[in-house]
């Protein structure tokens, strides 16, 4: 059975997800596959995203992530670790222990009003701190729901919303942003555990996953999708297990 979700462009070309159909495990056999070939495919083909480009927000996110798994079994969180690449995350989470972000993560996404325009990488990027610094803010998740409201209506992420988060304003081809919402959603779902909020990552995903790899390494910090697609990929696994479906994520 071929996983259909990210063969096609689908920032060219998104799809509805209505009326989509489960095939039980079969299905989910084939979306594991999916993920840990593509992640496979882009290590062999020496892909590893923009070296150059800010990687603050991974390690922090590493470090929160490893935790999290950590709280749910040592064997999640080996088997977390182990599907990444083991020098990037001893670098970082070393890095990490030594190079937090500053406390003024609250603030900063208190700032931001719906009553007023919203830059939406300032709205990620913030969501994303106040998450690795795990504080608990209800700001969080009330933005978080507005972004995949948004997202759900059109399957696309906007570079700025007007006052009101109503229709989405300039680009939404901006590869980085919809990055930076599937680590948001990462973050948020392995704490939470609340079902939307995977199902959102999914469909995030999906459209990453079709994107050109010459697109995907020019918008998005080295290791940084591995991280995502690896988190989801445990996530889902954790879930079908709960369900009494194991799945091979090896």
């Amino acid at each position: 059975m071929n996983y259909i979700y990210s063969q096609t462009n689908r920032l060219e070309e998104p799809h509805s997800y209505m009326y989509t159909q489960f095939h039980g495990e079969e299905f989910l056999k084939a979306y594991i596959s999916n993920r840990l070939t593509f992640i496979a495919s882009a290590d062999s083909a020496g892909y590893l995203g923009d070296q150059n480009a800010d990687q603050s927000y991974l390690g922090q996110s590493l470090a929160m992530l490893e935790n999290m798994f950590q709280e749910k079994s040592n064997e999640t969180r080996d088997m977390f670790k182990g599907l990444l690449d083991s020098t990037w995350v001893t670098k970082h989470l070393d890095c990490n222990r030594t190079n937090r972000p500053p406390n003024n993560a609250v603030n900063m996404l208190k700032r931001i009003s719906v009553k007023e325009a919203v830059v939406t990488n300032n709205l990620l990027r913030a969501l994303i701190d106040v998450q690795t610094l795990d504080f608990e803010v209800t700001d969080t998740k009330l933005w978080i729901d507005r972004l995949i409201q948004r997202f759900e209506v059109t399957k696309k992420i906007f570079e700025s919303y007007p006052p009101g988060f109503r229709k989405g304003q300039e680009s939404s081809t901006n590869v980085q942003l919809y990055w930076l919402f599937a680590l948001t959603l990462v973050l948020f779902y392995t704490k939470t555990q609340e079902l939307k909020y995977l199902s959102s990552i999914l469909k995030v995903c999906d459209l990453l996953c079709s994107l050109p790899r010459q697109t995907l390494q020019e918008s998005i910090p080295a290791h940084g999708l591995e991280l995502v697609l690896v988190s989801e990929v445990i996530n889902v696994a954790l879930l079908s297990k709960s369900k009494g479906v194991p799945l091979d994520v090896k």
